[in-house]
């Protein structure tokens, strides 16, 4: 009973940050780095605060200013860009923290967080770098949907009680 409990919180935990990527992502073209950083870092660190604190923790609503704020940076069309260096100087922190939660810490933290800035300054000056869809780390795409029903099995081979059928049924 507490394994099956265990795991309808991490399920439930795992949409709630799956909703919040949704929601500060959907429609938006993303630099690689930031996408991957959202898709794998930033949602794993959502899930673990969910788990531990809850969605309406303080811990979750900063991870959701990260978010927003790094959102915030992304150049908005008809407006010159936003210098990115100071802002994304004074997110190195809180960057960090998603990041350590991921096991991403020292030189291979400031090397995501430089290529964070990078993507950033390159679609702020107009270069289009490689922009990638938000996809959240482990899941696979949904498999085509395949048309009517096949049969899988022979059913008179099947070892079956009947006395399990009736009460199943």
């Amino acid at each position: 009973t507490e394994a099956q409990r265990g795991h309808e919180r991490l399920e439930q935990s795992r949409l709630l940050a799956m909703a919040a990527l949704e929601a500060r992502t959907a429609g938006r073209a993303l630099p690689e780095a930031l996408s991957d950083f959202f898709g794998r870092n930033w949602t794993h660190h959502l899930l673990m605060i969910a788990l531990r604190e809850g969605s309406g923790s303080p811990s979750w609503n900063a991870a959701l200013g990260v978010a927003d704020s790094l959102l915030a940076l992304l150049p908005a069309p008809g407006k010159p860009p936003r210098p990115v260096g100071s802002t994304l100087q004074s997110l190195r922190e809180p960057i960090s923290q998603v990041l350590a939660s991921s096991g991403i810490t020292g030189d291979a933290a400031l090397e995501t967080i430089r290529q964070i800035g990078h993507g950033l300054e390159s679609l702020g000056r107009g270069v289009e770098p490689a922009v990638a869809k938000v996809v959240p780390a482990g899941v696979a795409p949904a498999p085509a949907p395949t048309p009517g029903l096949r049969l899988v099995s022979d059913k008179d081979r099947l070892d079956v009680n009947a006395e399990d059928l009736a009460l199943f049924r």
